[in-house]
């Protein structure tokens, strides 16, 4: 499966009005000599789009291959809101949550394929194995489609809908070096996040469409454990991050083998 990602995200820091480093090397404090209270919020809009091919096993003259059957694509739009307020020197807390505006999905046939050659639309096999007709691989009798798919090649109109609040999120976070404290140092941040499954459940198998939007919540819980590393040279700031992510099952997780 191939993916194209391209995600947009523009940041606004609403307090202060000027950032002394990086956005994700940026740390509240607090009960400093010339900082009794620190505290800044995050507007960011973010937007992602993925566009994949799905294909499937079929035999073709005696071997199996991988045909490719539909045209996949996602968008999110989205804004995240996130509050920091220092804890103590160079120490601060964090709060966010996104609100969805928008997520789309949208499938079509591949430009390899048409409606009488897809194995997805021509389908001959019943979900136990059997042949839904003895004539249909050789005449096509009694095909069913394995779902609904539109029998165009180019993109239309997107099929689901979903939107709302997201999972919220909470973090802490500790700069060890501080650039505007010892600019002989970079910005180091390390910092610990866990993401709590509050949004409400995704059910795939509900409707959601223009009208009725369905859920955004994947019902998962989140432990991060990530480090940002910058340094301001003149007007430019560089920045790196690397996280780890362990997520967990929550209350009500959606699975088809349910």
């Amino acid at each position: 499966m191939r993916r194209l990602r391209a995600v947009l995200v523009m940041g606004l820091a609403v307090v202060p009005l000027l950032a002394h480093a990086a956005e994700l090397s940026r740390v509240a404090s607090s009960f400093e000599e010339t900082k009794p209270f620190g505290l800044f919020v995050d507007l960011g809009f973010e937007r992602t789009q993925l566009l994949e091919s799905i294909g499937r096993e079929r035999h073709v003259n005696g071997t199996l291959e991988v045909a490719p059957e539909l045209r996949y694509q996602f968008a999110d739009y989205r804004l995240n809101l996130d509050l920091h307020a220092g804890l103590w020197h160079d120490v601060e807390f964090h709060y966010g949550i996104p609100l969805v505006f928008n997520q789309s999905e949208e499938w079509w046939l591949s430009s390899l394929t048409s409606p009488t050659t897809s194995s997805v639309l021509v389908n001959c096999i019943n979900a136990d194995g059997t042949l839904v007709n003895p004539n249909c691989p050789n005449t096509g009798a009694g095909a069913s489609p394995m779902f609904s798919a539109p029998i165009s090649t180019t993109p239309g109109a997107p099929q689901v809908f979903r939107g709302g609040f997201g999972n919220m999120r909470f973090g802490l976070s500790w700069a060890a070096f501080n650039q505007v404290k010892d600019d002989t140092k970079p910005t180091w941040v390390v910092g610990f996040e866990y993401e709590a499954p509050t949004a409400d459940r995704l059910d795939p198998t509900e409707p959601a469409n223009d009208a009725t939007h369905g859920a955004v919540g994947d019902r998962i819980h989140k432990y991060q454990l990530w480090s940002s590393f910058s340094r301001r040279i003149g007007v430019v700031d560089p920045y790196v991050k690397v996280d780890y992510t362990l997520p967990f099952h929550g209350p009500g997780w959606y699975s088809n083998c349910d």
